[in-house]
């Protein structure tokens, strides 16, 4: 919906028994960024564009269907010219609401409490791998999704190889010791002591070399700071990536949109306990996507709050972006005890 100066986008709602949260894109489409200019000396500062702007991004508000009024409060971010974040419907609606209508700067758009979430294809499938190969897994993924893979977190594992086969938690001549003994020829990773040959890697993992190679001198394009005052009047596009995934390790998602703005795309989901025990977020199941074109693209965790009822809200970044013309996303989430898989669509708005 427009706003004022603003367009405003409802990508996802998520219920629980007690809060209605929305994720919630802003942008203005006048563009507020530019370069940063230098303030006269003895002059007043410039009013602040963008998120930090008053009335940006626009006060919204809510009437249920039974006439009852609620504010949205909003929480988390965003550059000169863009909001990504958080809203939260309060009150929270009584059960059974069929739908609010969400007015902001003199556009009304209703949305239906009670629909059901997009149909994805969704594939949970146990994983077949000792605990040492899960857990070797599980750290490269770890590797390979920062921004820039460290040599000495190679050779870490590598060195956790010998203590791994002597308790029996991997076998002698581990396929993934001998993948992990690749990547440590492929970053010339020297003195590793790996005796596995080298073995094929997974197609993720050469997939994202591959683009990290072809985009080596690329600079990475933060939503923030630097990065977005350099992207200021670069369209936004939104896509509406929802569903909600089974757990995986005890943790299950809720894809809540995403937002891409020239080579920088941000996945917002919603992370669950599934049981009691607490998770260190060091340990939880790596995400990855692939779109329909084949390039797979790795997740970051970039910021996020921890909720009551262990709700978790992030943002994560995601390398490399994925451009307006995916129609669709495989979501892959690698647990150690299993692997969920979703085929979700992907429907683009630009602003």
């Amino acid at each position: 919906m427009c706003g004022g100066q603003a367009d405003v986008h409802v990508l996802a709602v998520i219920r629980t028994p007690t809060r209605t949260l929305l994720s919630v894109a802003a942008h203005t489409r006048h563009g507020a960024g530019g370069p940063p200019r230098r303030r006269v000396p003895g002059t007043a500062p410039r009013p602040r564009g963008g998120a930090g702007q008053a009335g940006f991004p626009p006060n919204l508000t809510a009437t249920g269907a039974d006439g009852a009024g609620y504010h949205i409060g909003l929480k988390a971010g965003g550059g000169p010219d863009w909001f990504l974040g958080q809203g939260e419907i309060r009150p929270n609606p009584p059960a059974g609401t069929a739908w609010v209508d969400v007015e902001g700067g003199g556009q009304t758009v209703r949305i239906d409490l009670t629909a059901p979430p997009p149909r994805a294809h969704v594939a949970v499938t146990p994983v077949a791998l000792s605990p040492g190969e899960a857990y070797l897994r599980a750290q490269i993924d770890s590797v390979l999704a920062s921004r820039r893979a460290a040599i000495g977190d190679l050779a870490r594992l590598a060195g956790v190889v010998p203590a791994l086969t002597a308790v029996g938690a991997l076998p002698a001549g581990s396929m993934m010791a001998g993948r992990l003994r690749w990547l440590c020829d492929r970053f010339g990773v020297t003195g590793h002591g790996l005796t596995s040959p080298p073995a094929e890697p997974l197609e993720r993992w050469t997939s994202l070399l591959a683009d990290r190679d072809s985009c080596a001198e690329r600079p990475f394009a933060q939503f923030a700071g630097n990065g977005d005052r350099a992207q200021a009047g670069t369209p936004v596009a939104v896509a509406d990536l929802v569903a909600t995934l089974p757990g995986a390790d005890g943790l299950a998602m809720t894809l809540a949109g995403l937002i891409t703005r020239g080579d920088h795309t941000i996945l917002c989901a919603v992370y669950y306990r599934t049981s009691d025990r607490e998770i260190d977020p060091d340990d939880w199941p790596a995400c990855w996507l692939r779109d329909d074109s084949g390039q797979w693209h790795r997740t970051l965790f970039s910021s996020g709050a921890s909720e009551l009822n262990a709700v978790h809200w992030h943002r994560l970044d995601v390398l490399p972006p994925v451009r307006p013309s995916a129609s669709s996303v495989e979501v892959h989430v690698c647990g150690r005890t299993s692997e969920v898989r979703a085929i979700v669509p992907l429907t683009w708005r630009t602003s």
